[in-house]
């Protein structure tokens, strides 16, 4: 609104400049036609001269205007292709803080979930229930391996192997927790971080598979 104000005021001046100009030479011919003024006061060739010395005098002040209007624009223009770099800047820096923000969020919840089984882990081994202590071990190594840095992996083999060394045969694994299990193993096995504990978990999976009728 700030801007186009001016503007409207100086379009308004070159009208009206236009329009005196005009009626001035309209008046000046009225003059001469109806001899209100001596010929010889103005003659035909200083009329001319007038009107074409006053519509140089509008052509002048119009393209001036138009000049102006230009340069203002183009001043415009560039104010606004700066203002939408600083806003796309900022855009990009809100996406960056979001996006981290997000990755952040995602880090604590696997943090959590990693702790959550480590401790049912040891539940179920305190309670002699083997089987669940190592789906709860392969369960906490899932969301450690999900995290930007993985925690606890040694300790969570070690864990693994001391229940698999008591577990016996028999299980009391659910359906369900058999179907869970098989989408643990899978996050496990294409973690970008499976190939540092490849040749220690492979022993350890086949062998719980194994025991518990999944091999």
């Amino acid at each position: 609104m700030d801007m186009k104000e001016p503007e409207n005021k100086k379009s308004t001046w070159a009208i009206c400049l236009s329009i005196a100009a005009i009626l001035l030479c309209l008046l000046v011919f009225a003059l001469w036609a109806f001899e209100v003024m001596p010929r010889s006061v103005v003659a035909a060739e200083s009329f001319i001269g007038v009107c074409v010395a006053l519509l140089a005098v509008i052509v002048t002040v119009a393209v001036g205007a138009q000049i102006v209007n230009v340069m203002e624009v183009k001043s415009a223009q560039k104010k606004y292709e700066e203002e939408q770099l600083k806003v796309e800047k900022l855009q990009k820096q809100l996406e960056e803080k979001l996006c981290q923000f997000e990755q952040n969020t995602e880090n604590d919840k696997h943090h959590s979930m990693h702790l959550h089984g480590i401790m049912l882990a040891m539940q179920s081994s305190i309670l002699g229930k083997h089987d669940e202590a190592c789906y709860h071990c392969f369960e906490a190594l899932a969301e450690s391996l999900q995290m930007q840095d993985p925690m606890n992996v040694e300790d969570i083999l070690r864990m693994i192997r001391t229940n698999l060394n008591l577990l016996k045969k028999s299980t009391d694994l659910s359906s369900d927790d058999i179907t869970d299990l098989k989408a643990i193993d899978k996050i496990i096995l294409t973690s970008v971080h499976y190939r540092w504990i490849h040749t220690k978990y492979s022993p350890l999976r086949d062998e719980y598979f194994k025991k518990i009728g999944l091999e």
